[in-house]
C-alpha cells in the first residue's frame, strides 16, 4: 500500500510540472505569433500616415489570414492615440 502512494504522488507530481511546462508554452506561443500578426501589418503599413486602397486591400489579406487568430483588425493614425 505504502508503495502505490508514493507512486501516486510521483506520478502526480510529475504530471503538474508537465501541464505548468505546457502552459507556459503556449503563453509564449501566444505572444509570438501576435508579434507576427502585428509585423505583418507593419510590413504594410510602412511609415505612411494614410492608407491607400491598395494597403486597405493587403490588410484585408492580413486579417483573412489571421482570420481564426483575430475578430477584428484596427488601424488609425497615431496622432488619434496621443489627443487621447
Amino acid at each position: 500500500m505504502a508503495i502505490s502512494l508514493v507512486l501516486g504522488i510521483f506520478f502526480l507530481t510529475n504530471s503538474i510540472t508537465g501541464i505548468k511546462e505546457y502552459n507556459k508554452e503556449v503563453s509564449n506561443l501566444e505572444v509570438v505569433e501576435k508579434e507576427v500578426i502585428m509585423n505583418d501589418v507593419f510590413n504594410v503599413l510602412g511609415s505612411s500616415n494614410g492608407v491607400s486602397e491598395r494597403e486597405e486591400e493587403q490588410l484585408l489579406n492580413v486579417f483573412d489570414k489571421y482570420q481564426k487568430k483575430l475578430n477584428f483588425l484596427a488601424i488609425f493614425p497615431a496622432i488619434q492615440i496621443e489627443n487621447c
